[in-house]
């Protein structure tokens, strides 16, 4: 058979199944192209719908529809609520979408009505309840979508609107069921305040975030549902940092209890005990953009530590959790992305990326499946758009009313290209859901009983998968739901930078310095975050934050301004370095930078210990040059030279002796030595002429001596010596 015979036999056994509808026997319209389906309700229609129960009607089965009329810019003076058939056909997902979006009169028979039976002024409602009887909603085959439109009527305010909804019909099963996956995120909201440096504000935006009726909490009830086979089998994609907790602060320890702690407890039990209900998917820690980084960044560091700090979920929750699931928010599918989410995900393995169907190819001209897999065996989950997108439109009980119905209508046609094959299907329901409980749990509860509709888990879908033949191309897609990317290369580089800087800081702040490294750390973490597309001033206000906390731990730091005098050619200038913070800092360097060439730092000093509330003098060997003003800019740095506290200026007045000193200090010291000579010399004179006045022995011999014999007196021993007697000195002066 060619492929052309086979479609036209999809054709025609489509129509055989389908066949037409029963109420009326009005000629199908061209079905239009799928576009992007629009919000459900708005906040001015008059139709406030509440319940089409069942939700799926057959043979025999009552049909009741229940809402308000709402008068919200007139008075309603009589109004009235009818419900009409549509008359066209609708059967492929082209026709729901098209009729979805339509406000006209349907065309139809009128199979239900009421009177509200009294006026409705304006900022009031009126309930209804509306009773379609057995037989008034059938169709001529096994299984369906019958289009209505509900109309609210008052002739004396002249309004008519009609708001167009759905009801399933099975007659009989007669199709394999489309088996439906649904993975839900738990992520946080784009608040800067989450980060704050001021605990006092840091604490109160986590126990708004947090609150019994937040949106976090609100998104876990609304998809904690139990269906008639159990519990909804809703996969919760959650990031780590919705814990409170940063792979940074696991890794440095604590300076004390930490407050948040009592405020997440709750969240930590919630998620611990849902494990056998849910499907616990780790994002990567704070859910970074990896649509804006993994292709033009796959090497960054920030984003491969968040993908490896996945694995934090699991250990704060003492259970298992699946880890290596990519989710870029775009949900492209192009070819040079895998390669990038390998690296990235290198520490713990890719094991599978979620994206949009719309970035794979068609097959067959029917609704790709979710299930598939690259060439290189990497799984792809890809989900549907229309009913990912359909899932965020549950903000109001009215809205949910009317997404249920669509739901049953789009399964129903998803089911309707392919009765006789089991198909998979994934509703990945976007980062933006922010949910009224009631209409989300409506949602999925109908789901959940909708015969058509098989619910599994996204686990099976990955197994799935590996079974699949490989996708022949991937593309971008058509998905555009989430703002424009607010981190790049450019960011990422400086995220890094800051990291090693911060780090370098703590290094000198004692016993602050672990407490001080991980609260900036995690204020880092969150900055590539994809919750910022939603808040982009958000994440600039995070940003300022980090840039002010990273300078201000240090701002207690400082150079004393001074003037001084420094009258020697080298000698030791005296610096004196100020400690106001109230720890002690260790490995602090001073820098000195002389502003002209008139003094030259001979070595720069040594890091300095400075103690609490302390000074510190630091002694900087220096050589004047020439003589005049210096000023010389004082830096403190890290070790590695990171700038912190604050810099100061010491004036030095260089006033060098030079050459000149040397000579005429040589000159004096040459007269000195001169004038010492000379004086010495003077007293050696003196000294002679005092021995020469001593008076002579007398030249005779001395009366009652012995002379020796001759020859004696050449002998060594001494001769007698005479006595010379008394004799009389005389003055050679007279």
């Amino acid at each position: 058979m060619t492929p052309r015979r086979g479609r036209v036999l999809a054709v025609l056994l489509l129509a055989v199944v389908l066949g037409p509808l029963a109420p009326a026997a009005h000629a199908s319209s061209p079905e239009p192209a799928a576009t992007v389906v629009p919000a459900a309700a708005t906040d001015t229609s008059t139709l406030a719908l509440g319940a089409i129960t069942p939700p799926v009607a057959g043979p025999g089965v009552t049909v009741t529809v229940t809402g308000s009329v709402v008068a919200r810019t007139g008075r309603l003076a009589d109004p009235t609520v009818r419900v009409v058939l549509g008359a066209t056909s609708v059967v492929s997902r082209a026709s729901v979408e098209a009729w979805a979006a339509s406000t006209t009169a349907p065309g139809g028979i009128e199979v239900g009505t009421v009177k509200i039976g009294r006026a409705v002024d304006v900022g009031t409602s009126a309930p209804f309840t509306i009773t379609i009887a057995p037989g008034r909603l059938v169709l001529n085959r096994a299984f369906g979508i019958i289009p209505v439109a509900i109309q609210v009527r008052d002739t004396a305010s002249s309004t008519s609107e009609y708001t167009h909804t759905f009801v399933g019909w099975q007659r009989s099963r007669q199709y394999e069921p489309v088996r439906l996956a649904v993975v839900a995120p738990v992520t946080l909201s784009p608040s800067a305040a989450l980060f704050d440096t001021d605990a006092a504000t840091r604490l109160a935006a986590w126990k708004a975030e947090l609150d019994p009726g937040s949106r976090i909490n609100r998104v876990l009830d609304g998809t904690d549902v139990d269906g008639p086979a159990g519990p909804v089998p809703v996969t919760w994609a959650v990031d780590p940092a919705v814990l409170g907790t940063d792979s940074a602060a696991s890794a440095g320890g604590s300076a004390g209890p930490d407050p948040l702690v009592p405020v997440v407890a709750p969240l930590v039990t919630r998620l611990a005990t849902a494990a056998g209900r849910h499907t616990l998917w780790a994002l990567p820690q704070a859910d970074p953009d990896l649509a804006a980084t993994v292709v033009t960044s796959p090497d960054d560091p920030t984003v491969a530590a968040e993908v490896k700090a996945s694995a934090v979920l699991g250990q704060e929750l003492g259970v298992a959790t699946t880890m290596g699931i990519a989710w870029p928010v775009d949900g492209s599918f192009e070819a040079n992305r895998e390669a990038g989410l390998r690296r990235a995900y290198e520490s713990i393995g890719l094991q599978a990326v979620v994206g949009s169907s719309s970035a794979l190819p068609v097959t067959n001209g029917f609704t790709g499946q979710a299930p598939r897999r690259t060439g290189s065996g990497v799984t792809l989950l890809a989900w549907d758009d229309v009913l990912s997108r359909l899932s965020t439109q549950v903000t109001t009980p009215a809205e949910g009313a009317l997404t249920t119905q669509r739901l049953v209508a789009e399964t129903a046609a998803l089911l309707g290209e392919s009765p006789g094959v089991s198909r998979s299907f994934l509703m990945a329901v976007p980062r933006t859901l922010n949910p009224d409980v009631g209409a989300l749990r409506q949602v999925l509860g109908t789901l959940a009983q909708t015969p058509w509709v098989q619910l599994v888990t996204t686990a099976e879908l990955q197994q799935q998968a590996a079974t699949q033949d490989p996708v022949a191309s991937t593309s971008k897609g058509s998905w555009n739901g989430y703002g424009d990317p607010q981190v790049d290369a450019a960011r990422l580089s400086r995220i890094t930078e800051e990291r090693r800087t911060t780090g370098e800081i703590a290094t000198i702040l004692g016993a602050n310095g672990p407490a001080y490294r991980n609260q900036l750390w995690t204020m880092l973490d969150q900055l590539p975050s994809v919750r910022w597309r939603a808040n982009p001033p958000e994440q600039d206000r995070l940003d300022a934050l980090v840039s002010q906390a990273s300078t201000s731990a240090t701002r207690g730091i400082s150079v004393a301004p001074q003037t001084t005098n420094f009258l020697a050619d080298e000698g030791t200038l005296q610096v004196t370095v100020v400690n106001d913070l109230g720890v002690e800092v260790d490995g602090v360097r001073l820098v000195l930078n002389p502003t002209n060439a008139r003094l030259r730092i001979v070595s720069q000093p040594e890091p300095i210990q400075i103690g609490a509330n302390s000074k510190a003098v630091v002694p900087v060997r220096a050589e004047a040059l020439a003589a005049g003003l210096v000023p010389v800019n004082a830096e403190l740095t890290t070790g590695d030279g990171t700038p912190i506290g604050v810099p100061g200026t010491i004036t030095v007045r260089a006033n060098p002796p030079g050459y000149l000193f040397y000579i005429i200090g040589g000159g004096i010291v040459a007269l000195i030595l001169v004038f010492g000579i000379v004086r010495s010399l003077r007293r050696s004179k003196s000294a002679a002429r005092a021995a020469s006045r001593v008076v002579p022995a007398p030249s005779g011999p001395v009366e009652g001596a012995q002379l020796a014999p001759e020859g004696v007196g050449d002998s060594a021993s001494p001769a007698p010596v005479a006595d010379p007697g008394p004799r009389r000195m005389t003055d050679d002066r007279t």
